[in-house]
Formats: C-alpha cells, sequence, structure tokens
C-alpha cells in the first residue's frame, strides 16, 4: 500500500513539475541529467534531447564554481536522509552567458532507501525586477512537494517560531497544525528530554545548531511529549534556510517518529535485564532440569531455561523471551477450545494454594506439534507474583498409550478367533456324543483342530512379547552379529516338519553357496518361521509346497545383499493387499479397523527385518496370477558388508 502511494504521489509532482516555468532538473549519482523539462532546456539554449545523459557540472556549471557546487553535491549523494539545501549559484547557457539561478534541492531514493539523485528546482533571478513575481508564483510547487512528502517536515523562522507543518508532522507530533504554529522550538509545552528523560540542553536542539552554526544537522535524538502525556522520541534532520541575500532566514526540520523502534529496542533491554537478573537464582536449576521450565509474567515469558528451547526447536532465547503461551500452540486444543482462551484460564485459575496441571499440544517453532503435559505454579520474585510453567514433553508415554491400545485390541481379536476355533471343535465334540455320529477318525480331527488352536494362541503371546522386545531394544553396532541363515533356516523347517502333521510338506531350498552370513539376532529364525507357517496355514492343497531360493545381489552398487525367495502354492495375496500385508501396526489402527484378518505374523516379520536394516515385499508366484501362490522377497545385509543399521 505505501509503495502504490509513493508511485502516486511521484505521478502527481512528475504532472506538476512538467508544467512548470522553473527549471526542473533530475541528476543521478553519476552527475548526469535524467530529466530536465522543457522551461530549462530552453533557458540553455537547447532542446530537451540535446541535454539528457550528459554531465550537468561539465556542461552547465561555470568553470569557476564548478569546484564548490560539485563539492554540494557530492556531499548530498554520501550524506544524509531527506536533505534540504537552497543555495544561488550560476548556470552557463549555450550562447555562454550566465544566469543566476535560486536552487531547491531534494534527494531522491530507491526502494532499498538508496540515494540516486536528487531533484532541483531552480528560479532564474537575473532579473532582479522579476524576482519577487517568480518567487510568489512558484511558491505553490514548494508546498505541494513539502505536503506531500512521506516524512514530516516543519520549517521555522530566524527566531525559531514554527510557521509550517505539512500533514505528516501531524500525525507525528500529534496536534494540528494550528497548534502547533502557535509554539516555538523549544515551547516548554514539548517537555523536551533525552530519550532516558533527562533534560535536554536548549543549545543542543536542531534549531540552535543550525543557527549558530548555518549548516546542516543529521540525527539529533531526543523525545516531548504528546498531548495524551504520551513520550514521543523523535530523529531530527534540519538544515538552514536563507534570503537572496544569504541571510539567515529561518531552519526546516524532517522529523522521523522512532517510537516503536525505541519502545521495542528497551522491551528487549527490558527482557535481558531480567534474565540477567534472576538468572543467579535459577540457572543451575534451569540448566540441570531435564523438564522444560519457564516464567510467565503478564502473560508473556520472561525467562525459560536450555530445555524449554531444545523441547520447542528454538535456537536462541529471544525466539521464546516476549512471547505468549499460545504463540508455541496450535490455534485449537484436542477439546474444540481456542489454546488462548485455554491457557488464559488455566493462569487464572493458578493461585498460591491451587497449582494447575493439565494436558496439552504444544507446537514447536517449525510448526510441527508434540504431547506434553503442564503444571503452573505461582511463585514470587522481587515481591512479584510470577507464574511457572513445568512442561513435560509426554509423546513417548502417547505412544506407548497408543502401542498398549494396539495390543490390546490385537489381543482381543486375534484371541477371540483362537477361542471360536475352540468352541467350534468343543461343539463338534458335543455332537458326538449327542448323536454318536462321529467316526474315531473325525474325533481325532477335532481333537487335532483344538490342539492347533492352543498353538496358535501360545504363538500369538509369543510375537506380541517379541514386537514388545523390539520396540523396547535399540539396535547399535554390538546388537547384530554374523549368523549362518543357511543354518537357521534348516532348523526351523526341521522343527516346522515335525509339528505339522495333517499336511504333507515338501519344502526345498536352492541356495549356491554352503554359507550364508548376514547381520542379524536370535530373531532371524522367526522372518523365515513366520513365512513358512502362512504358506502353510493358507494353503487349500493337500500337499503344501515351498520353494526357497537364495542369491547374493548388489544394492546401490556397494553392498552385497542376500535374497531369499520364499516361493508357496498357497491361495496368493490380492494386489490390492499387497502393500497392507505389512502395515499393521498401532499407528494405523485408527483407519485399518478390519487388517486384523491378515495375521500378526507378517508385522512381526516385517519389524525384524526393518532392525536389519533390510526390504521385504510380496510378488505373485505367476506373473498376473495371485492365485497361483505368492513369491515372498527379502534383501539381508551380507555379514562382511559395511552398512549403517
Amino acid at each position: 500500500m505505501k509503495r502504490m502511494e509513493k508511485n502516486r504521489l511521484h505521478g502527481e509532482i512528475r504532472s506538476i513539475l512538467d508544467e512548470s516555468q522553473s527549471i526542473v532538473v533530475i541528476i543521478n549519482s553519476k552527475k548526469e541529467i535524467e530529466y530536465i523539462n522543457d522551461f530549462g532546456a530552453k533557458l540553455l539554449g537547447y532542446q530537451r534531447e540535446e541535454v539528457i545523459g550528459k554531465n550537468w557540472f561539465k556542461n552547465f556549471i561555470p568553470r569557476k564554481n564548478r569546484d564548490e557546487i560539485n563539492s554540494v553535491f557530492d556531499n548530498l549523494i554520501e550524506g544524509y536522509v531527506e536533505t534540504f539545501r537552497t543555495y544561488f549559484s550560476p548556470i552557463l547557457t549555450q550562447d555562454g552567458t550566465e544566469r543566476i539561478i535560486f536552487w531547491k534541492n531534494s534527494l531522491l531514493k530507491d526502494e532499498t532507501n538508496r540515494i540516486t539523485g536528487t531533484l532541483s528546482l531552480g528560479d532564474d533571478i537575473t532579473d532582479r525586477k522579476e524576482l519577487e513575481k517568480q518567487l510568489r508564483s512558484k511558491m505553490d510547487i514548494r508546498e505541494k512537494i513539502i505536503e506531500s512528502s512521506p516524512v514530516g517536515i516543519t520549517i521555522m523562522d530566524e527566531n525559531g517560531n514554527i510557521i509550517f507543518a505539512n500533514d505528516h508532522a501531524e500525525k507525528i507530533l500529534n496536534l494540528s497544525k494550528t497548534d502547533i504554529t502557535q509554539r516555538t522550538y523549544n515551547t516548554p509545552d514539548w517537555e523536551i528530554t533525552d530519550y532516558n528523560g533527562n533534560i535536554f540542553p536548549n543549545e543542543r536542539l536542531p534549531f540552535s545548531i543550525v543557527k549558530r552554526t548555518k549548516k546542516p544537522v543529521f540525527h539529533i535524538k531526543h523525545a516531548i511529549k504528546g498531548k495524551k502525556g504520551e513520550m514521543i522520541y523523535l530523529d531530527v534532520n534540519a538544515t538552514p534556510l536563507f534570503d537572496d541575500e544569504n541571510n539567515f532566514t529561518g531552519v526546516i526540520a524532517i522529523i522521523e517518529d522512532v517510537t516503536e523502534e525505541i519502545l521495542a529496542k528497551r522491551e528487549i533491554e527490558k527482557s535481558e535485564y531480567k534474565l540477567k537478573r534472576s538468572e543467579k537464582m535459577y540457572r543451575a536449576l534451569f540448566e540441570r532440569s531435564p523438564l522444560a521450565i519457564l516464567l510467565l509474567d503478564d502473560e508473556k515469558v520472561i525467562n525459560c531455561n536450555r530445555k524449554t528451547l531444545e523441547m520447542y526447536g528454538c535456537d536462541i532465547y529471544e525466539d521464546m523471551i516476549g512471547k505468549t503461551p499460545w504463540k508455541f500452540s496450535p490455534k485449537i486444543q484436542p477439546n474444540g477450545k481456542p489454546s488462548k482462551e485455554k491457557a488464559l484460564s488455566m493462569i487464572n485459575k493458578t493461585t498460591d494454594e491451587k497449582t494447575q496441571t493439565f494436558y496439552w499440544i504444544s507446537q514447536r517453532k517449525d510448526g510441527s506439534t508434540f504431547h506434553s503435559e503442564i503444571n503452573l505454579s505461582l511463585i514470587k520474585i522481587d515481591h512479584k507474583e510470577i507464574i511457572q510453567a513445568i512442561i513435560k514433553d509426554t509423546s513417548e508415554l502417547k505412544r506407548a498409550y497408543n502401542r498398549a491400545e494396539f495390543y490390546k485390541d490385537l489381543f482381543v481379536h486375534d484371541i477371540n478367533n483362537i477361542l471360536q476355533g475352540n468352541l467350534t471343535g468343543i461343539q463338534l465334540i458335543e455332537n458326538y456324543f449327542e448323536e454318536q455320529s462321529l467316526e474315531d477318525k473325525q474325533i481325532w480331527h477335532v481333537i487335532s483342530l483344538l490342539k492347533n488352536q492352543v498353538t496358535r494362541g501360545a504363538r500369538l503371546v509369543s510375537n506380541i512379547r517379541k514386537l514388545s522386545e523390539i520396540e523396547s531394544t535399540e539396535i547399535n553396532e554390538k546388537t547384530l552379529t554374523p549368523v549362518n541363515a543357511l543354518n537357521c533356516l534348516n532348523n526351523v523347517i526341521e522343527g516346522i516338519q515335525q509339528k505339522v502333521e495333517d499336511k504333507e510338506l515338501q519344502i526345498s531350498i536352492d541356495s549356491p553357496q554352503s554359507k550364508v552370513f548376514v547381520n542379524a539376532d536370535k530373531y532371524l529364525k522367526d522372518i523365515f518361521e513366520n513365512l513358512i507357517l502362512n504358506a502353510i496355514r493358507h494353503n487349500q492343497h493337500e500337499v503344501v509346497k515351498v520353494e526357497i531360493k537364495i542369491s547374493l545381489e548388489k544394492k546401490d552398487h556397494r553392498f552385497n545383499f542376500f535374497k531369499f525367495s520364499f516361493i508357496d502354492n498357497a491361495r496368493g495375496i490380492e494386489t490390492s493387499q499387497k502393500q497392507t500385508i505389512f502395515l499393521r501396526d498401532y499407528k494405523d489402527l485408527e483407519h485399518k479397523k478390519d487388517s486384523f484378518g491378515l495375521g500378526l505374523g507378517l508385522t512381526l516379520v516385517k519389524r525384524i527385518i526393518n532392525r536389519y536394516g533390510g526390504e521385504i515385499w510380496v510378488d505373485d508366484k505367476v506373473p498376473g496370477d495371485y492365485t497361483q501362490g505368492s513369491k515372498f522377497q527379502i534383501l539381508l545385509p551380507e555379514a562382511n558388508s559395511r552398512r549403517n543399521v
């Protein structure tokens, strides 16, 4: 919006200047003419196109005056913000004659506030009789430029009486133009002080310095009191005004309101002071605490420990100091209440006798959230009541709770299936005794069914225990050791063949190597056992066939992996399920309520393979026809392959 406003103002000013009967010239930082109006070009004796781009000082200033005027221009370009300077100087026309010009200058800046040149308005006062008329007719141009300025401008006469103030000065000083022009530069009503409230000597005020030295001053910093008693912090530049005979006639001042900057700086300094003051009392406790601790005053953070920065992902204390607690929270808490509303409610409920403990969703600096438990208590520091907040990251507890819920639902579902199998067997035996129609062979089948269900129940408990063990132990270089997977696989097959009595098993191993060493631990056998048992359990054929092929592969052109392919003749897995059968996880519990039928074994297999730094996926035995059986394929790192696990 500000940029659009400036563009509009520049357009209006350019239109005024093009119609002016004064010389209007824009000179860039290279001292080249970027713009001159028709009046100025004609006064020089040229067409406008002949002048544009030429060096102003070399071509249109008499040689005897060049050094002085060059110096003025250099000081402007290298100098200070919003400088105004009026002076008399001659110009050199095409026919060699000199004209005396009364100049009024202002600085031009780009959007980065870098000075890019000067805008100069010049009145030809060679003919003294026309001076008064020219000055009167051109006065409106100066006033329009000053009024449209985006900074505060005031003009004082030679005695320090304020005779003009533009619109922006009204806003800064919080007074009407009428009120401003009834004051002098040092009227007691201003209550002028330095930024710290100390008396500001009259001789150091901008008007006093300029009148005494007849030179511009820059960045004089002092404060005044507004009509409501508020402090207004100013940064003032000022420059002298002269009449035709170079007599001092007054001062023009450029006023910048820096109140927001000063108050913000003081707020930071105040926070830093409070931090230093409390550091002796609390720093040791803060830094040694495993919990995040922060202090609140007027609902804002005034101190915190390093653990708080770590917990909330902040780099420096200033990321939190001066902020409200809901700044580090999502807008809405899980109960539907806005974080600000709930936080204020808890703060207001905290008293000397009553602390507040509650669960909260917190938000890190990067926008990610985590579960936390917050305890608020009221403490006193330097006789002032302060809210102390102790924050505990409960994300791991929340995950543990989710895991417990997962195992609970998992156990209830699968054990129900097993109990239902037992119930079916018992009902068959009841029918036998009621009808006495079952043959002995059928009775043994029922007993075998019951035994299988009991075995499944025991295996379910074992798998859940192993899942829990895997999740509770960290993996490191010492955890995994070289294991001969071929020996392990043979032992697993031998054990399964002894247990399975109701089906004929044909399990074969095709390995070009007699020793297949992989980085593994005691859970390696669970991978092989679960894959083979799945091929048996979900097989509708009388003869169960499982072909195991082992080969050595290189992945990423760096690491050696052993590839194990388990090819069966079971009922197969539909394409839609191939990506989900390994995802039986508490994290997906809410979205995959129907996934329990896929079995816990593959979840365990996936976790173990991930633990080893391997991979697992499933294909059709016959590509495109899943009904012909499945091909489970796994990659496990070779024991001597250097790989981060």
